[in-house]
């Protein structure tokens, strides 16, 4: 038999953590039908793989694609990394369930906490949905170069059920409230959701600096929104913790991970969770992980998400800036780029902003690295790169250097 595609000679790793193999591959249609010895001969395409690792694609567990699978079929740059499924919805933040009028709140909290333009999330998509399910029947009907799914996002649910209440930092929902989310999760799951995903992240903040709604409610209402995922006895919940309080670098490690752990083995479902190293809070994901260890002993299943290198975040004059923060800063965020940059070579625009940052103290210039055009990105910056450094070295703030 002749076969649409056959890969010769490349070094298979299954994904089963089985040891890495060599062999042929032959895919038919949309399936793998062989693996081992395969004769090619006749074969619509054949790709010589040796030397080269042959995967199955990756799943991109946690991405932020949610509006881009709008205007970009391929889902870059995850499709540039053998990634060939991914999982939007992450950190609560989705487009669905959605009231008219409503798509600028969404937009402009997912370009606060994700850096992707408001602008371009509202062309790039038609917000032709409510629910859900309905908005997954939309990202069914676009053309996709990957497979993909998601998680209906809790930031979404409590705009559309209490609105913009939600984000008061006392703001509880009540019994009416929490029954409307909890309906409109099981929609969510019986129309294909992956699951249920919610944020309580200091870092994840709507334009005027509040919390994203959520961040600070008990945790038990949690019990009341996702028991459709026990019930169902489907459906993954997701989560990006908050591991501190307020100051940065108190710990609440275990208070966290508690309820999680509390949940996970109430709904009887998987946990996914943000994990990663933040300097200000020391080993803590140690802590993380030795928890979670211990939870999934006596029956929770928590499984801790983080990334195979560190993330590098970029800032612009053109996006989000080490800037943002000052007063003086605020009149000029929303110019375009070239009168913002003509209004920062005024002398006494840069001596404002200058004066602001420097009573602030260092800032995060400690912690950031300047990329110059010349020279792209790089990936051996040392505590002397820093823009803080750079700046000491010429006795003047980091603000200023920057």
């Amino acid at each position: 038999m002749a076969h649409d595609l056959v890969i010769t000679g490349g070094t298979v790793v299954d994904g089963t953590g089985a040891a890495a193999f060599r062999a042929d591959i032959a895919i038919d249609g949309d399936r793998i039908t062989e693996v081992g010895a395969v004769d090619a001969a006749g074969a619509g395409r054949v790709i010589d793989a040796d030397g080269a690792i042959v995967t199955p694609g990756f799943v991109d567990l946690h991405s932020h694609l949610d509006a881009q699978v709008g205007w970009d079929p391929t889902m870059s740059s995850s499709c540039w990394h053998g990634v060939s499924s991914v999982v939007m919805g992450n950190c609560g933040m989705t487009f669905a369930p959605l009231r008219p009028g409503q798509q600028e709140v969404l937009a402009n909290a997912m370009e606060s906490v994700e850096d992707i333009p408001a602008s371009s999330i509202l062309q790039g998509l038609d917000w032709n949905w409510e629910t859900y399910g309905e908005y997954l029947d939309a990202v069914d009907a676009m053309p996709k170069g990957l497979n993909c799914g998601g998680y209906i996002g809790d930031v979404a649910l409590r705009f559309y059920v209490c609105g913009e209440k939600s984000i008061d930092h006392d703001y509880a929902a009540n019994d009416d409230e929490l029954r409307q989310m909890a309906a409109l999760v099981e929609e969510a799951l019986r129309a294909g959701a992956l699951g249920y995903s919610v944020s309580r992240s200091l870092s994840h903040q709507v334009p005027d600096g509040r919390s994203v709604p959520g961040t600070w409610i008990d945790p038990k209402e949690y019990w009341t929104i996702a028991e459709p995922l026990k019930r169902l006895a489907k459906g993954v919940l997701e989560a990006a913790p908050r591991y501190n309080e307020i100051d940065g670098s108190t710990w609440r490690v275990d208070d966290e991970v508690a309820w999680m752990a509390e949940l996970s083995r109430w709904t009887g479902r998987p946990f996914s969770f943000n994990l990663m190293q933040m300097r200000s809070m020391g080993d803590h994901y140690r802590r993380v992980m030795e928890l979670s260890d211990q939870a999934n002993a006596s029956g929770a299943q928590l499984r801790h998400q983080t990334t195979p290198r560190q993330v590098g975040i970029l800032f612009s004059l053109g996006a989000n800036s080490l800037l943002d923060g000052l007063a003086s800063f605020a009149a000029l965020k929303s110019l375009p780029l070239a009168e913002k940059v003509a209004a920062l070579r005024t002398p006494e625009v840069r001596g404002q902003l200058i004066e602001e940052a420097t009573a602030q103290g260092e800032g995060s210039y400690g912690a950031m690295y300047l990329m110059r055009p010349e020279t792209g990105a790089r990936y051996d910056y040392s505590p002397d790169d820093t823009i803080a450094a750079q700046a000491t070295k010429l006795g003047v703030h980091g603000s200023e250097f920057y």
